[in-house]
Parts: structure tokens; C-alpha cells; sequence
């Protein structure tokens, strides 16, 4: 199906599902008058669709078209519920919520296509903004201070548990799996029953593909490439493949489908025709792009836009003195190549909605989108990952659970973290209780109640996000350092006990309420792996998130431009905030489990080998 029968919608004409239109009479989600729906304190299931006002008069419509309640699909198969659900688990890699169902400018009709047969989740956040740590603590729904992975150490957290292995194991379910999942590829092929993994994620890591290769120049529209050799089509492909493959099979097995895309990771590589989607149309500057008022240094990311291709040589001025503000038209083609490659991915969800629909598979099987942090684009004077700001922390999840119809459409605003997936997907396929079975038990909370409710519907007050520092100059408080990404050394991403390192290390822990998000850069010791909570601290942050401008029309950091960790009349909040934080940090901190799961977990694995004989 070529692009133009995704995206381009002339006249009257209506798409085969009927769900999109180009009625110019109804309001579009981004006019002044519906700015009140940007806040994300107030649930709502989505306006009618939207005639796109910033589309040049001479350019066909792209509508933005996530309208009313109802099934997405054209199948209108009864559910069987006697008949166990599949299961299409699909996962992206660096995308915060950029996506039209958030109200950002953004064409991504497949997005809204799930989006209108599944709940939205607006305030949903990772737990640790880089590739690998996030992927374990999501897949295995536990904290970084639980899996003991913060960075780039070449290990899963596979012998707690994973949802993969839960699946398998105590689910029965047919494993099918395509592309980047877990972060490093090699840990996870055995929990699968095929063995297909593209050469492109192994390849990635060891710097040998070809996307790869074109990292120093960030945004690489592409009108040579046929579609076909991009790998997230590639990966598309096999998971369309496996379906198929699934539904032959005919053992009476539900399977499960694990996708896992690369885009919107840079480079963003992408056929030619995606980039060209955003030549008339309105491509939003990122608004705030220097460094937060008194916020400390340990908080700035490491990644130096110069070198991997993000601005130009020619800005040596930014390179120099970031406190000045970016060339906007430097950003402004950043922000396009990061959209072109997010519709990129939506045609490759939409490939996979089609053979899902195809194949009469919709009302049986359950759908989660999510990815595993987000990006900063010039954001506070920040590029790419690895921040505990809100561009990176939050990211995008969509759930579909046919047998809850009562949530399609409906967005939810309630906080929710990466984490809760794993224990949302065991409760939605009616797998066995994870509480006895798996040590350290799970550390997230089941979403369902939040399915049943979007709404009303919440199972926590928190979400935390967390992420190392390793500094050989206490880089804390000390002044911003003329170069940000300098203000502090990474830590070595092979040796999980940073042993090598006689340097302090800090561990930032981020609590995000709903109307705050307190930061504290805590000491950490790397042998004991816990926080020491009454050494000298690197620095702290509160930013207010209380103004509903927090949401304004592509801007994700509008409520953290200036830290109030001093600001007098807020010691109480500061002081409620960090005990808050603590408290769940001391709760969730792997020591007290250590002990009990060396020999608990040896007898559950012992007892799963005995039901698989």
C-alpha cells in the first residue's frame, strides 16, 4: 500500500474503515478554542476529527482524524470469550509522545487508528532514559535499583523474570518476536520459538549497518533506497510474516508477538516521500531551548550536537557558549527529520494493523504500543537522551484490550510508568497471579483498572525515573561548564560496579506527581548499590507543573525552564517531595530481596522445569 493511500485525502472521500474524513466544519484539536483539551489533567475521549489548519490552501488535507469511540477496524467479529487472546506487543525506540493523538503536529493516521480502539495513556513515563536500562526494567517489570542495570552493561535482567519468558512459560503461548526488544539481542533469542532477529539490531550495536553508518548526519531523507531495504519496513514485513505463520500453525495456542521498530532513533533514515509530507506544512521550533534557570550541572545530557551531525560545523558559536539560543532554522530541520521518521514508523503500524484486521485477529488479540524513553531536539539546550526532564521521561503507551470495549476511544490522564506494563498484559491475558512466582516480585502496578475507568481510573500517585552520573570533579554545583555535555563523564557502561572509577558517583532520582517533578542528584555507592542519602548531594530540582500551559501545542518542557528547589515559599512541597521519593526509592531498592530470591528463585525456576517436562 503506498503512502498516498495512508496519508492523502482529497475531497469528500472516505478511507475503507470510515474513519477519516475532511469535513472542514468540524474544529480542529489545535485552534485557541481547544486549548483547553491540552491539559492532561482532564480525561476525554477524543474530539471529532480535525481539518489541519497549518496545511497550505493549495496542499491536500491531512487530517488529523481520531474521532468519537468505536472499533478502529472494519472487522465486526464478535468476541469469543471463551477463546484465549493473542497478543501484538509492539515497542519503538526514542519517542516521546510526538504523535498527532497527543496533540502535537505530527501526520500519524495509524497511530490514531489504534489510538480509537484502545486507550491512550497521557502521562506515561520510563524509568531510566537510555535504551538498555529501560528496556530491562519494562520487559521485566522492575526498577533500575532492582535489575541493577542503569546504563549500557552488556546483561539482561533475565533471571528475575521477564514478560517474554512469563508468557511462555506459564501462558503456554506460541513466542514470535522481530527486531529491537530487548537492547542487546543475543540475551533474549531463546525465549522465542523462532529464531529470526534482523541483522540489523546486532549489526546497530557493532556500528556495521548501514543506517548506522549515516549517524553523523542526523536527518537523511533518502530518494534512492527502495522502501523495502529500510529495516523498520523489513521488520514490519517479518512481523506480518509471523502472524500468518501464527494463525497456520492452527495448534490452539494463542501466540504472542513481540515488534520492535528503531525509528525514531537517529539517524533519522527514511524514504524520501516521508520528508516531503512536511514541505508545506507548519514544522513547530522547539520553544525553549536554553538551560533551565539554577538548575545544576549533573543535570545536563552528554550528547554534543556538533558530533553526531544534529547542528552543522558552522555552529561553533553554540558549541562554545550554549547558554545562547540555537539557530532556529538548525532546529526546525531537526524537528522535521524527527517527525518524517515518526510517519515513517506509523505506516509500518498501519502495515501491521492491515494484516491484523486481514487475518480476522482483531477481536482476539490485545494490542500495546510503547516505547522506551523519549528525545531531546534543542530542548533546554539539550540533544538526544539521557536527561531526567520531561523530553525524556515521558513517552508514549497505547493499550487495546478487546475485551474492555468500554475503553476504546477514551484517553487516560491518570500517571502511569513503563513498569506497570509487564503486570497490565498478565492480568489482560488471564495468565496466573505473578505474586509467589516470581522473586524479586514485580514492582509495577496492572493498569486494568485504569482500562476499565480512563476516566477515574489511577493506581498511583507517582511515576520515578532515574538515571547515573559519574563525575570526576564532584560536577554537581559547580558552575555550568561552557560545553554541557562535559559537565560530566559517562559512567563506564561495561562494568556495572563502576569499580574502575575512583570518582564520585551520583544516582538522580526524579519523581513526577501531578503537579510537580522533584529531582535529587543522591550520592551512590557503586559497590553497595544504594543511595547515601546523607553525603553531600550533587544538586536538586523542582519544577511546577501546575500551569496547564505545561501542554501547549508542541512543547514538552514549558513548566521546567526554571528550578524552584530554593524558591522559599516551596521548602514544604521540596521537603513533602523528597520524603515521598525516598520513601519509594528504600521501598523498591533491590537489598532487602537479595537474600530471599538466591534460593527462592532457584526453586521456581526448579518448578517451571517441572511442569514444561
Amino acid at each position: 500500500m503506498g503512502l498516498s493511500n495512508v496519508y492523502l485525502y482529497l475531497g469528500p472521500t472516505h478511507s475503507r474503515r470510515g474513519i477519516f474524513t475532511t469535513d472542514s466544519s468540524v474544529n480542529d484539536g489545535f485552534s485557541e478554542a481547544n486549548e483547553h483539551k491540552l491539559s492532561a489533567r482532564h480525561p476525554r475521549s477524543r474530539p471529532q476529527l480535525v481539518d489541519d489548519p497549518i496545511v497550505k490552501e493549495d496542499t491536500p488535507s491531512l487530517a488529523y482524524p481520531y474521532a468519537g469511540r468505536g472499533n478502529p477496524f472494519s472487522s465486526h467479529k464478535t468476541r469469543d470469550h471463551a477463546k484465549r487472546k493473542n497478543v501484538l506487543f509492539i515497542m519503538t525506540d526514542d519517542l516521546r509522545p510526538s504523535l498527532s493523538i497527543y496533540d502535537k503536529p505530527v501526520i500519524t493516521p495509524g497511530f490514531e487508528r489504534l489510538a480509537k480502539g484502545g486507550v491512550v495513556f497521557e502521562r506515561n513515563y520510563n524509568q531510566d532514559p537510555i535504551c538498555n536500562p529501560s528496556r530491562n526494567s519494562l520487559l521485566s517489570g522492575r526498577r533500575p535499583d532492582t535489575t541493577k542495570v542503569w546504563l549500557f552493561e552488556d546483561t539482561v535482567a533475565s533471571d528475575y523474570g521477564n514478560i517474554f519468558r512469563y508468557f511462555k512459560e506459564e501462558g503456554g503461548y506460541k513466542m514470535l518476536g522481530t527486531g529491537k526488544l530487548w537492547h542487546w539481542t543475543s540475551s533474549f533469542i531463546e525465549e522465542f520459538d523462532n529464531k529470526y532477529f534482523p541483522k540489523s539490531t546486532s549489526a546497530w550495536n557493532d556500528g556495521t549497518d548501514e543506517n548506522y553508518q549515516m549517524m553523523n548526519a542526523s536527518v537523511q531523507p533518502d530518494n534512492n533506497w527502495p522502501e523495502e531495504r529500510f529495516w523498520d519496513y523489513r521488520i514490519a514485513s517479518e512481523g506480518i510474516s509471523l502472524m500468518r505463520e501464527a494463525v497456520n500453525t492452527k495448534d490452539g495456542n494463542p501466540f504472542f508477538l513481540g515488534v520492535g521498530f528503531h525509528q525514531p532513533h537517529r539517524p533519522w533514515h527514511m524514504p524520501q516521500k516521508y520528508w516531503d509530507l512536511y514541505e508545506d506544512r507548519y514544522v513547530p521550533v522547539t520553544p525553549h531551548t536554553t538551560w533551565p534557570i539554577d538548575a545544576p550541572g549533573v543535570a545536563t545530557g552528554d550528547i554534543n550536537p556538533v558530533e553526531i551531525g544534529m547542528l552543522p560545523d558552522s555552529e561553533k558559536t553554540y558549541v562554545a557558549d550554549p547558554t545562547g539560543r540555537v539557530p532556529s532554522d538548525a532546529i526546525r530541520e531537526n524537528v522535521r527529520g524527527y517527525h518524517a521518521s515518526i510517519s515513517f514508523l506509523d505506516h509500518q503500524i498501519q502495515r501491521l494493523l492491515d494484516e491484523l484486521e486481514r487475518l480476522d485477529l482483531v477481536e482476539d488479540t490485545i494490542i500495546v504500543f510503547c516505547a522506551d524513553h523519549g528525545m531531546n531536539i534543542g530542548d533546554h539546550g539539550m540533544w538526544d537522551k539521557r536527561t531526567l526532564f520531561e523530553t525524556n521521561a515521558r513517552v508514549p503507551l497505547i493499550i487495546r484490550d478487546p475485551d474492555i470495549p468500554e475503553s476504546f476511544g477514551m484517553n487516560a490522564s491518570a500517571l502511569v510508568e513503563n513498569v506497570d506494563i509487564f503486570p497490565t498484559m498478565i492480568e489482560m491475558a488471564g495468565l496466573p497471579d505473578p505474586a509467589g512466582r516470581l522473586f524479586p516480585p514485580l514492582e509495577g502496578k496492572s493498569l486494568v483498572p485504569v482500562l476499565r475507568d480512563p476516566a477515574n481510573g489511577h493506581v498511583k500517585d507517582f511515576a520515578l525515573t532515574q538515571i547515573p552520573r559519574c563525575c570526576s570533579q564532584g560536577c554537581g554545583n559547580r558552575p555550568l561548564k561552557k560545553v554541557p555535555w562535559f559537565a560530566w563523564e559517562v559512567c563506564s557502561g561495561g562494568n556495572r560496579d563502576w569499580n574502575d572509577l575512583n570518582e564520585r558517583v551520583y544516582m538522580g532520582y526524579s519523581i513526577r506527581t501531578d503537579e510537580w517533578r522533584y529531582t535529587a542528584w543522591v550520592p551512590f555507592n557503586a559497590s553497595t548499590h544504594t543511595p547515601e542519602w546523607a553525603q553531600a548531594w550533587g544538586g536538586e530540582e523542582l519544577y511546577d507543573h501546575r500551569d496547564p500551559r505545561c501542554n501547549e501545542k508542541g512543547s514538552f518542557d514549558s513548566c521546567e525552564t526554571r528550578n524552584m528547589a530554593k524558591d522559599v515559599s516551596l521548602q514544604l512541597v521540596r521537603k513533602e517531595l523528597y520524603a515521598k521519593m525516598r520513601s519509594i526509592v528504600d521501598t523498591y531498592n533491590y537489598k532487602q530481596w537479595e537474600l530471599k530470591s538466591q534460593h527462592q528463585s532457584a526453586k521456581k525456576v526448579a518448578e517451571h522445569r517441572l511442569r514444561l517436562q
